[in-house]
């Protein structure tokens, strides 16, 4: 290995551990990335890493034809190799899977993740492997097949392999293991798994400690552990940060809307359209929006689409009149 190879190979390393981990501005890895693929030349075996890091930057910048462009040019170049570069290529399907994924396109990102898993275990990558499990349980979460996440993420926590992800890839795992086990009923098992996501979270992650507060007191409310299901809101409460985005509030509202249900009250459905109602009423424009959007999030939750749309409708006609 020549020294101009280590060279790229070992700033290739650090640049892919700073996208992966979010740690520069994506403009500023575009420049970072681009001045990178000046220093290699024409076959370099590492072109196709690069242009794979560009295209997740491109993506993060919500560019996605130029993100798949540079996803389609890494895997052209990883399949031109001799061998062909099977774990490049394993990890170019699986950020192909996620833009699919953010476009509604469901299938194409089953097939991506499908083939990136193949590629993964052909090589023998235990840490790509994991990667690949934690897509298909975010795609599974999103389709409201919790059963899947259930049998997909305990894997992942149980044999250790969710700290092969990066770290807000792990916390992510965990959160939704804990909201699947909870939307199935299992809340004792949510519990444990809850006391292991808040041992495992930093003290200065307080939106991971709010979204895991707001499942506690969802798991506590389905044992009718009121009071303790109240006290978990109340500590969620705190950690809400002084300029929450519209995401939090609409998660805080279901949860408050949710333990009222369970206490008896009126259902949260019921509860958020007369929030929705009162706001409109009052021309809060801001606060109807979030609650239009708890309101789409509850309906959807609950096998209800065509309500969850026309929420999602009138929240969006809402925000651009004002």
């Amino acid at each position: 290995m020549t020294a101009e190879t280590q060279d790229a190979s070992a700033a290739l390393d650090v640049m892919d551990e700073i996208v992966t981990l979010e740690r520069a501005e994506p403009d500023v890895l575009l420049s970072e990335l681009a001045t990178l693929m000046l220093g290699l030349q024409g076959d370099s075996p590492y072109r196709p890493r690069v242009h794979r890091l560009l295209g997740v930057v491109q993506m993060r910048l919500n560019r996605g034809d130029d993100a798949m462009r540079e996803l389609a040019e890494a895997k052209t170049l990883a399949e031109a190799q001799s061998p062909p570069d099977n774990l490049e290529l394993a990890r170019i399907e699986r950020e192909t899977a996620a833009i699919h994924l953010h476009r509604g396109e469901a299938e194409q990102a089953a097939e991506a993740l499908q083939t990136s898993l193949a590629l993964a275990a052909l090589e023998n990558d235990s840490s790509e492997v994991a990667r690949v499990i934690a897509a298909m349980g975010r795609m599974e979460r999103d389709a409201l097949r919790f059963d899947a996440v259930v049998r997909l993420y305990r894997g992942l926590v149980s044999k250790g392999a969710v700290s092969m992800l990066p770290p807000h890839e792990a916390q992510k795992v965990r959160g939704d293991l804990c909201e699947a086990l909870n939307r199935l009923g299992r809340h004792e098992e949510a519990l444990q798994q809850l006391a292991a996501l808040r041992e495992a979270l930093p003290d200065d992650e307080t939106c991971e400690r709010f979204h895991a507060r707001l499942e506690e007191a969802r798991a506590y409310a389905g044992l009718n552990r009121y009071d303790d299901a109240e006290h978990a809101l109340e500590e969620a409460e705190t950690l809400r940060p002084e300029r929450e985005d519209a995401a939090e509030r609409c998660a805080f509202i279901q949860a408050v809307t949710e333990l009222q249900e369970a206490r008896g009250g009126v259902s949260a459905l019921e509860s958020l359209e007369q929030l929705v109602a009162n706001y409109a009423s009052e021309s809060e424009a801001a606060q109807e929006v979030v609650a239009r959007r708890a309101l789409a999030n509850t309906a959807f939750g609950r096998g209800h689409g065509p309500r969850a749309c026309e929420a999602l409708a009138l929240a969006l006609r809402t925000a651009t009149r004002y």
